[in-house]
């Protein structure tokens, strides 16, 4: 109750280190040197030896203990018992150290296959975005200044970034070299540049509340859009269909734009008291979320211009927001040191949050197929992550596979995952996190020796149609319902 945890040595009583955490519940880990130490509803993992936080992983929980072979650890609370394996929670694919400073932008290639960064070390990378590894190329540079945006050309040819140097450079994409001159004429710091979808344009963003168009084949500046903010740009997004754009600023507003050169949509959103920092369009261009300063978002219709629906669940300032490629579901990334999934069409919450190591997420961008997210840190580390992660706190839970005496997938189910009819056609597909729990279903049938009353399968209690990926959701919240 001192809210301590204290680590000493038996044999000398010398105290080896202590942290400020209130914990209900520890248990050492008889491999690394570890223990698991829960606080309300928090697990983190410490370094005993050196004190050093590990992670910090949202499970709740009153209870843990870790199995005699160290592979797995029980929790309890909450009415709930659940064995999780030790190795793979919560953590990223990929870690990846090579900037010295913070990591201010990160983005996918248009294919997916590698990532750029930006930091205040003043540096662009390139990294294999499957391996983690930098991409051999030219060095990027912008006079050890800061950087705070980089975007990839719809192409994946070149690469634009900017920063506290007021210009912007356009870089090859696959060696490195400068392709233009540096586009200059910027009063103040480049805060953020997107290419237009069609690749011709490129628009800036800068503190002082203007936004600046160029040409991407000359690097010719075409001048400003009309209007302006009364504070910093903070953030740029473009409808897929191309019909409008948007800008958020901490003037307390989001502006949109009509048409490719930039008609303003009648009056500003005007979103007060809450700063706005980011913001993303859906892939139908019906609706948009945008991120503010006061760790709340705000989900809208993009017909109206109005927001529908707030969403609250972050402590800090939303860095960066993203919609899935089917649109169902919206990522955020904040400085309160998470990453959290939420339903796009009810605002709810989906799982728990990513923790990021007790650091700052300052961005964030998602792969193209929708299956990765990359993120960039205060931490000068960008992580790699799974985007079904979300979803561990249920399906990584091996307590139902275990329990039934599972270790493997069931040999009845295809490496595909797809489940046949005895004529071998498809019925249905099982997502690779579920088919560990999935019980053999050899020993099922259903009896064609009724003589003549038919077998019926009642379809309204069968969990169906374009959000069928829901369907443990939806089997939670209707017991009654047949997944």
């Amino acid at each position: 109750s001192d809210m301590k945890i204290v680590v000493k040595d038996i044999s000398s009583g010398r105290l080896i280190g202590e942290k400020p955490e209130t914990a209900y519940s520890l248990a050492f880990r008889n491999k690394d040197n570890n223990t698991v130490a829960f606080s309300y509803g928090v697990v983190s993992t410490w370094n005993v030896g050196s004190g050093e936080l590990r992670e910090t992983d949202w499970i709740r929980c009153e209870f843990v203990t870790f199995s005699p072979d160290n592979t797995r650890f029980i929790t309890a609370g909450k009415g709930r018992i659940q064995v999780w394996d030790s190795d793979s929670l919560f953590r990223p694919e990929i870690s990846v150290i090579g900037h010295t400073d913070s990591v201010n932008c990160v983005a996918f290639s248009p294919d997916g296959s590698q990532i750029a960064s930006t930091s205040n070390d003043g540096s662009v990378r390139m990294w294999d975005a499957h391996t983690g590894k930098p991409v051999d190329m030219a060095e990027m540079r912008h006079d050890d200044l800061s950087l705070l945006f980089v975007a990839f050309s719809p192409d994946g040819k070149h690469i634009a970034s900017g920063g506290d140097d007021s210009i912007v450079r356009i870089w090859d994409a696959q060696t490195g070299h400068p392709v233009l001159k540096p586009l200059e004429g910027h009063h103040g710091s480049v805060v953020c540049g997107y290419y237009f979808p069609d690749g011709s344009k490129i628009v800036t963003g800068l503190d002082d509340g203007t936004l600046m168009l160029w040409d991407a084949a000359t690097g010719e500046q075409m001048g400003q859009l009309p209007g302006r903010h009364g504070g910093n740009i903070k953030a740029f997004a473009f409808a897929r269909d191309g019909s409008c754009f948007a800008s958020a600023s901490d003037d307390h507003t989001f502006r949109f734009w009509r048409g490719t050169m930039g008609a303003a949509i009648e009056e500003a959103l005007d979103i007060s008291p809450y700063n706005a920092l980011s913001i993303s369009f859906s892939p139908d261009s019906k609706r948009f979320v945008s991120g503010t300063w006061e760790g709340r978002m705000f989900l809208g219709d993009v017909h109206t211009t109005t927001t529908v629906r707030s969403m609250d669940g972050h402590t800090g300032w939303i860095q960066a927001v993203c919609f899935s490629p089917t649109g169902d579901s919206i990522y955020s990334a904040s400085t309160d040191g998470t990453i959290r999934c939420w339903d796009a069409h009810t605002a709810d919450l989906i799982g728990h949050a990513l923790p990021y190591n007790s650091s700052l997420v300052l961005s964030m961008s998602l792969s193209p197929e929708g299956t990765r997210i990359v993120t960039g840190g205060y931490d000068n580390t960008i992580r790699i992550w799974d985007a079904s992660a979300f979803h561990w706190e249920v399906d990584r839970s091996i307590a139902d596979c275990e329990l039934r005496g599972l270790d493997k997938i069931p040999e009845h189910i295809p490496g595909d995952g797809w489940i046949r009819t005895s004529g071998g056609g498809l019925l249905f597909w099982i997502p690779d996190e579920y088919r560990k729990a999935m019980c053999d279903l050899n020993s099922i049938c259903i009896s064609t020796d009724e003589g003549d009353k038919p077998i019926r399968i009642l379809w309204e209690k069968i969990c169906q149609g374009n959000s069928w990926t829901r369907v443990r959701k939806n089997f939670k919240a209707d017991s009654g319902r047949i997944c």
